[in-house]
């Protein structure tokens, strides 16, 4: 029985990520629009390739070292100026343009892109 749910789950997990993938690419042109519209002015949230840790309260979600180099690889793997590091949320504020915002969601430390809007 426990086999049974186990293969319900999986297959209800693989239909959710199809729909979130469609999802994502159809917003994708919305964000660049939105992009756009800040000025190429992102909030980059990022995710650790250290996998989940156990973190004191109030603790950074990423370390300083690992997101100075994710940091580091973003800035020289796209064309993204850095503005200021958000570590207590683990995110980058940057510009960008908003052609490149596909390529950069896609990479795997970043977790979204949000247009930073004033």
């Amino acid at each position: 029985m426990a086999g049974g749910r186990t293969i319900a789950f999986l297959l209800i997990l693989a239909l959710t990520r199809s729909q979130a993938a469609v999802a994502q690419v159809q917003d994708l042109s919305a964000l660049r629009q939105a992009v756009s519209q800040a000025g190429g002015r992102v909030i980059v949230t990022l995710k650790s390739t250290r996998g989940a840790a156990i973190r004191a309260p109030g603790s950074p979600p990423i370390a300083p070292d690992e997101m100075n180099a994710i940091q580091g690889r973003l800035e020289t793997g796209y064309p993204l100026k850095v503005l200021n590091q958000v570590s207590l949320i683990g995110a980058l504020v940057a510009t960008m343009s908003d052609a490149d915002v596909g390529r950069l969601a896609a990479d795997t430390n970043v977790a979204s892109i949000e247009p930073d809007v004033k």
